[in-house]
């Protein structure tokens, strides 16, 4: 695949080198799933405004915790002026804005959390997102059609089992 890649770079923009473009072999390299972005967009803007009725821009924190995680789902927050200010919440409210987003997106099921003291958040669990999507829409809190782009998009990158519906017996079943 980086082969594949790199004959592309070379055929179409064959002035630039190695090292002008980002490679994972450089570190400071996040790994998370294809549909971050859709998930954080999309389905969280949605999803909130259904279940809250009020639409929220917490789709920036999803995707600041996903950048910090380490394994297994876990994702530590050493500082959360810093992850706020990643967030795109800056000044004397960035912290209570940063916070306030990790509580609706533990609410809607996306993440779970631990507060120490005066209600720091260090350790965060990141669910898998399919599953979460797939609750959302089965609760009613999520739209057909949105389900459907995501279910396309995880065709698309060879994860459609992640989204598949199952019957009461455990077995997959159309959508």
């Amino acid at each position: 695949m980086a082969e594949y890649a790199k004959e592309i770079r070379e055929l179409h923009w064959p002035t630039v080198t190695g090292d002008q473009v980002w490679s994972s072999e450089t570190g400071g390299f996040a790994m998370l799933p294809r549909t971050a972005g859709m998930v954080a967009e999309v389905v969280i803007r949605e999803a909130h405004k259904k279940m809250f009725k009020a639409s929220s821009a917490a789709g920036t924190t999803y995707i600041t915790v996903w950048l910090h995680a380490q394994a297994c789902g876990v994702a530590r927050i050493d500082s959360e002026e810093d992850a706020a200010f990643e967030s795109g919440y800056g000044g004397e409210r960035g912290v209570t804005t940063f916070r306030r987003h990790l509580r609706t997106l533990k609410a809607m099921g996306f993440i779970d959390f631990v507060e120490e003291s005066r209600g720091r958040v260090k350790w965060i669990l990141i669910f898998n997102p399919y599953q979460v999507v797939k609750k959302l829409h089965e609760e009613g809190n999520l739209t057909t059609p949105t389900f459907r782009a995501v279910s396309e998009r995880a065709i698309g990158i060879g994860v459609s089992h992640e989204m598949q519906e199952e019957d009461e017996g455990g077995n997959d079943v159309a959508q």
